[in-house]
């Protein structure tokens, strides 16, 4: 579905989960080549800037929160950079350059401010929005972190290990999403395209790539985070493994030392006995039973075992 916003003589088109329409519209108006849109379809791309006659095409990933799974993931973006026009396409929703849109649109203070004086600036303050939308993300990781961090030391034995997992994962999709960001941007940077020529668009990319990595100092020192508290996890996870397993081990000791006890007795011909026969027998085994117990017991919690 095709929408238009108009502003400073450039017009932004954002398609969201094109129809038939609106690839008829990337064929004929923006005259994209049938090999891109053929690529564009597919799910797995590497993102990647490159030109065909006056035209820019940027496919880039944007890290999207799933409030479902409550898990970090890929979304598709691609770019088309027209003398006097940008346009944005995506195929799954995309939270981010949505919420960008309709600011965009709601706000004349913002489309200004957005849509400034060429597509190349257009296209730069786009993506400096987007990528400051990333701290939200990063936000997320670092409030679970907190929480991690929190609770580990509590006293019900709750494993963290699925929570931290998680939380690694994100950090290993934000990086897999950011690091070809930054190449596509020195791209920009280094590479001489027609729409990024000027002083000033060249000098919002370099700041544009301060604040990629910006973001990506911030996941890193998540990473760091959350690899030590992985580390003391681990370690308080084998220390109450170690306590359960000792316990046991003790437990095991002590129905060892009564079944010896109870043995002896069938060692020998207990009934030619008389004591056998007194009616109190079976309290006096009861007895010696309870005194083996009790002995090991304190045994066992000299020797702190127990």
């Amino acid at each position: 579905m095709l929408k238009i916003i108009e502003n400073n003589n450039l017009v932004w088109n954002h398609i969201q989960k094109p129809t038939k329409k609106d690839w008829q519209f990337m064929e004929k108006h923006l005259d994209m080549p049938p090999e891109i849109m053929l690529e564009m379809v597919d799910t797995i791309q590497q993102p990647r800037i490159e030109r065909w006659k006056d035209n820019l095409y940027i496919n880039l990933n944007v890290p999207l929160f799933n409030r479902i799974k409550q898990t970090t993931e890929t979304g598709d973006l691609h770019i088309v950079i027209s003398p006097k026009e940008v346009t944005t396409i995506i195929f799954k929703p995309n939270l981010p350059v949505k919420s960008i849109f309709h600011h965009a649109n709601k706000s004349n203070r913002f489309r200004n401010e957005l849509m400034q004086e060429s597509v190349g600036l257009f296209l730069i303050n786009f993506l400096e929005e987007l990528t400051s939308l990333s701290f939200d993300k990063i936000k997320h990781i670092n409030e679970n972190i907190d929480w991690v961090k929190e609770t580990i030391f509590e006293e019900d034995g709750y494993n963290h290990v699925q929570e931290i997992s998680k939380i690694k994962l994100d950090i290993l999709i934000f990086q897999r999403i950011l690091k070809p960001q930054k190449n596509i941007l020195n791209t920009m940077l280094s590479e001489k395209f027609e729409q990024l020529s000027t002083s000033e668009i060249r000098s919002s990319i370099r700041h544009l790539i301060q604040t990629n990595i910006k973001v990506w100092n911030s996941i890193e020192s998540a990473q760091e985070i959350i690899e030590s508290l992985e580390i003391t996890n681990n370690s308080m996870v084998s220390y109450k493994l170690n306590n359960t397993m000792r316990f046991l081990a003790a437990v095991s000791l002590i129905t060892f030392a009564m079944s010896v006890t109870l043995g002896i007795f069938s060692i020998i011909p207990f009934d030619s006995f008389p004591i056998a026969r007194t009616p109190g027998m079976f309290l006096i085994a009861m007895f010696m039973l309870a005194l083996v117990a009790s002995i090991s017991i304190l045994v066992f919690r000299q020797k702190k075992w127990l």
